[in-house]
């Protein structure tokens, strides 16, 4: 294949969470990963619940217009046993679903242990082993990241690995 023919994807992964949502937008064509931007949404805790779900819709939104990501990826709910924690999860997840819809995005989703399996090659890594891994697989110029941030990349990174199968 010519190096013009080549087939990239622009893959933006999200790691939901209220206080805290990942985000990390890659550019591959399967093989080669390019990180576009990564980092992390921090919501203001002194703000109502409903400003800080309407501040993650916002800026996911702008980043979405911005790089105009192929795919979303983004991590599924699991099971928690703190019922509160895991409806805002949901909460954060929805809006950022939301803003993939709006933006007519191809939404993909994946389990953590899925997420790890592919990553790490063992679906129960910490994540610490999921970090050196992302460390490993793309250049993230030695920025030291959140673990939000490197899971996101991670949950990118996943869908990549899925297209360049179906892609081969």
């Amino acid at each position: 294949m010519l190096m013009s023919e080549k087939k990239f994807i622009t893959i933006m992964g999200i790691d939901p969470g209220l206080a805290v949502t990942g985000y990390g937008i890659l550019r591959s064509d399967g093989r080669e990963h390019q990180l576009i931007d990564a980092h992390y949404l921090k919501t203001n805790t002194k703000q109502s619940h409903f400003d800080r779900l309407h501040y993650i819709f916002i800026e996911i939104n702008g980043l979405m217009e911005r790089y105009q990501p192929t795919e979303v990826a983004i991590e599924n709910q699991f099971v928690s046993q703190n019922v509160k924690s895991a409806i805002s999860v949901a909460e954060a997840r929805t809006v950022a679903v939301l803003a993939a819809s709006i933006n007519k995005i191809n939404i993909f989703s994946y389990a953590p242990t899925e997420i790890k399996e592919s990553v790490t090659g063992y679906g129960r890594a910490d994540k610490q082993q999921v970090y050196d891994m992302v460390a490993m697989l793309v250049d993230l110029n030695s920025a030291t990241l959140k673990y939000d941030t490197t899971d996101a990349i991670a949950i990118a990174l996943t869908r990549i690995s899925e297209w360049r199968y179906i892609n081969a």
